[in-house]
């Protein structure tokens, strides 16, 4: 193959673009001896590559140690009597929790009751209570208000 294909294949490997028969040929073209030096790098990087297909890195038994390490130590028989157990002891808990809710004594706290019977003063009583609180929010607003104003003042002197 000459220079110029070689640098061709080379531009579409960078690219991306290449199949794996472009990436074969590369592999072999790239293994000769007889390279020129700017080609070399190239060769080392694929000669690295394939280094790193080679190695083993884990092993043959790796799965059969894991698995047997995961498993070790495990009784499934123990484990579910210890479910059980737990399943049980939550359902007498529950129980007596509701039965002490069912057979206590003492009525709930009931909701509160009117504090008005007229129902046009308890209007008036809410009508004042929600001015007020009115009042209050627009107060409030006066105050954001100067502070938008610090704020745009700050952003002029930021950008000047």
């Amino acid at each position: 193959m000459d220079l110029n294909q070689l640098e061709r294949l080379l531009h579409k490997y960078s690219d991306g673009t290449t199949s794996e028969a472009e990436e074969a040929t590369l592999r072999t073209e790239l293994s000769k001896a007889d390279l020129p030096v700017h080609l070399k790098p190239y060769a080392e990087m694929f000669m690295f590559y394939q280094q790193e297909r080679e190695k083993e890195f884990l092993g043959a038994g790796f799965d059969e140690q894991v698995l047997k390490k995961i498993n070790y130590g495990q009784n499934p028989g123990r484990l579910g009597l210890l479910w059980k157990l737990a399943g049980i002891a939550a359902a007498i808990l529950l129980a007596v929790s509701l039965s002490y809710v069912a057979i206590r004594k003492e009525p709930l706290p009931a909701i509160a009751d009117d504090t008005y019977s007229d129902p046009q003063k308890a209007f008036e009583e809410t009508r004042k209570a929600l001015m007020m609180l009115s009042g209050k929010f627009n107060e409030g607003a006066k105050h954001v208000e100067k502070l938008e104003t610090f704020s745009e003042v700050q952003e002029e002197i930021i950008m000047n």
